[in-house]
């Protein structure tokens, strides 16, 4: 890179520094009601991330059949990524930028400010649920790095705070904040999934100017901040602050099973082995250094892709507004999965209005925000566990009413979206099962096969089936999906049906 653009590389990232600094405050038994299972067979959510806020006072609600733009975000305006929990039933708990946190009235908590997550970062900020407490959250926050050897602002390191939501009349309140897990430095990467177990959390993070993630428990017990699973593999993160290789996203599949991250200033992506008992980072896939400011990152529902953007720091001008792109990798390709021509380009955008960061949702689809200045709509990837440009991807396909998003949308636990390709719902009254498809985007057609040759209906063209079977048992029931000619699937989920919990543990 020649020496002026990376003057106004360094520029754009003061510039951006200055700003944060200014404004930074599938198994089925039969399921319960309003729960969501997986197939490991244990409920794993329920609406716990369809409420989302971000940007400019943006949100979306993902409990409608198709996401609703929410206008009720009147307070939160981030430049990346906030947090926000709801409850089961999708009502908003509290929210917060990483500095404060609100409780769903919008006022900031008791002592709910000072928090020190830094707004400069990609991942400031993450909320994990205490295991069999629905009234306990901790809330995560990262700092950021020295920028260079005359940085003399205080740092911090990985927090966490205990949010009671008994305290003050159901509103919630802090019970203790900013207790550390590592001190500084840190990069820019927090994600959490379940443990195997179904119960527990892993929330993981990485130190800055070390090749090390840090691994931490969540269990019924509370955070075990004695203690956490240590992993040195994959590139040194190293410094200072100001080349950049604290940021860029790090998240972990639904399903448990990888991690990937982006070293935005060394031009580098990498993917490893996630084990989801230990809390082990393994078996390092790193990139050429070719993927030039990468940044955001997801996977697919079914964790069979990855999904990386690239964002530059440099502001368009005049005469030269650099490209920004969105990649699909791979994930079963293994250590080809970065070879040149093994992956795709799904999009290119030279109007200035980069990719940013990405989310998944709880309908299966990935959304994207867009920068530097805001943008008034999203972009989605409509079927993200599609290869290549059968993932349909569809720029500004949400108009956000006036609202704006800017380089994130809110970090979450992977595992509310490790959810099956349909869902099975079983009748209180009878051993009729309904089946949903998570996802009914892009499909023109489809036939299911309900694994049940003693009935005589046992295929279905339906795009809500109804089916009753034959006996009690076990069932892998299949959909296969037609759009513009081309078939997608089969996708299997193993049904268990017991005609005996149909009267007390079903509900439509």
């Amino acid at each position: 890179m020649n020496q002026h653009v990376s003057r106004l590389k360094f520029n754009h990232f003061a510039l951006f520094f200055l700003y944060c600094c200014l404004f930074s405050f599938p198994e089925f038994v039969i399921p319960q009601e309003n729960s969501r299972s997986n197939p490991n067979n244990f409920v794993i959510a329920g609406h716990q991330a369809d409420r989302w806020y971000f940007g400019q006072n943006a949100g979306l609600d993902f409990r409608p059949d198709v996401p609703a733009v929410d206008l009720s975000n009147i307070i939160l305006n981030v430049l990346t990524s906030p947090a926000i929990m709801a409850d089961s039933s999708g009502e908003i708990l509290f929210f917060t930028n990483g500095y404060r946190i609100y409780n769903r009235l919008g006022d900031t908590m008791p002592d709910g400010n000072g928090l020190h997550g830094f707004s400069g970062n990609p991942m400031p900020v993450l909320i994990v649920p205490k295991p069999g407490n629905e009234h306990i959250y901790y809330v995560f926050t990262t700092h950021r790095p020295r920028m260079n050897p005359n940085d003399v602002q205080t740092l911090y390191g990985l927090e966490y705070s205990e949010v009671n939501m008994n305290l003050n009349e159901g509103l919630g309140g802090l019970t203790f904040k900013n207790k550390v897990l590592l001190g500084p430095e840190i990069s820019s990467k927090l994600s959490a999934v379940k443990h195997i177990n179904g119960t527990d959390y892993w929330v993981v993070a990485h130190k800055f100017n070390s090749d090390e993630f840090c691994s931490f428990r969540v269990t019924s017990e509370g955070v075990d901040s004695t203690s956490y699973v240590s992993s040195h593999i994959g590139t040194f993160h190293a410094g200072p602050g100001e080349d950049n290789n604290a940021i860029g996203y790090m998240k972990l599949s639904p399903d448990g099973t990888k991690l990937a991250l982006a070293i935005y200033g060394s031009n580098l992506l990498e993917i490893f082995d996630f084990d989801h008992s230990t809390g082990k980072v393994m078996n390092s896939i790193t990139s050429p250094a070719v993927f030039d400011e990468v940044y955001g990152i997801e996977f697919s529902p079914d964790s069979k892709y990855l999904y990386v953007t690239v964002t530059p720091i440099m502001l368009p001008v005049p005469n030269y507004t650099p490209a920004s792109y969105l990649y699909q990798f791979d994930v079963g390709l293994g250590n080809q999965i970065f070879n040149p021509g093994s992956y795709q380009t799904i999009a290119m955008d030279t109007t200035g209005s980069y990719f940013a960061g990405m989310q998944l949702g709880t309908d299966g689809r990935i959304y994207i925000s867009r920068s530097p200045y805001g943008n008034g709509s999203l972009s989605v990837i409509q079927n993200p566990a599609r290869h290549g440009e059968d993932c349909n991807f569809t720029s500004n396909a949400i108009d956000l009413q006036g609202r704006q998003c800017k380089y994130g949308l809110p970090n979450f636990i992977q595992s509310y979206f490790n959810l099956p390709h349909f869902n099975a719902i079983v009748s209180e009254v009878s051993a009729t099962v309904t089946f949903r498809l998570q996802n009914m985007h892009q499909i023109d057609s489809l036939i299911w096969d309900f694994d049940d040759p003693a009935s005589d209906q046992n295929i279905s063209e339906e795009f809500v089936p109804e089916h009753v079977f034959s006996a009690p048992g076990v069932y892998n029931v299949s959909v296969t999906e037609y759009f513009g000619g081309i078939a997608y699937g089969p996708y299997v989920v193993t049904v268990t049906v017991n005609f005996s919990d149909i009267s007390e543990n079903s509900r439509i």
